[in-house]
């Protein structure tokens, strides 16, 4: 009620821990992982009828060849997160 955060809110623990794990000499590292999936901005799936969404291409799950279709949009989105 009074603006601040409650104590028991999990952004607050996360920094209390944070802080004493610190005191201890420990550091924290986090590596998130992006997980997508990219579909045809046409496909039936987009247009509300029942169907199963259509792939952008017929690669493998971890197929990054250089004629991956994604490529692109793979690059906008590792410069974005760089930035």
């Amino acid at each position: 009620p009074d603006g601040e955060p409650s104590l028991s809110a999990p952004r607050v623990i996360l920094a209390r821990t944070l802080a004493r794990a610190a005191e201890r000499g420990y550091i924290y590292n986090v590596g998130p992982e992006l997980e997508f999936f990219l579909f045809k901005r046409n496909s039936a799936h987009n247009s509300g009828l029942p169907t199963r969404p259509a792939p952008h291409d017929i690669g493998g799950y971890f197929d990054f060849s250089p004629r991956d279709e994604a490529q692109q949009v793979r690059s906008e989105i590792i410069l974005a997160l760089e930035a």
